[in-house]
């Protein structure tokens, strides 16, 4: 049974700018930002260690 401290949070920050079928402001495709609620918890653990990474490389 999962309980609240399972939930992996979204990384959405409620600014969404779209470009090239990504928002700028999270790093997410479209797809993902829309199949995001549908996903397991691995599957977007797996986007946020993406964007992690994502980040670490333009720093």
């Amino acid at each position: 049974m999962s309980s609240v401290t399972d939930v992996v949070p979204s990384p959405c920050v409620k600014i969404c700018t779209v470009k090239d079928d990504h928002c700028e402001a999270c790093g997410r495709s479209l797809d993902e930002i829309t199949q995001w609620r549908h996903m397991t918890n691995q599957e977007k653990q797996q986007i946020l260690d993406r964007l992690e990474s994502a980040d670490k490389m333009t720093i």
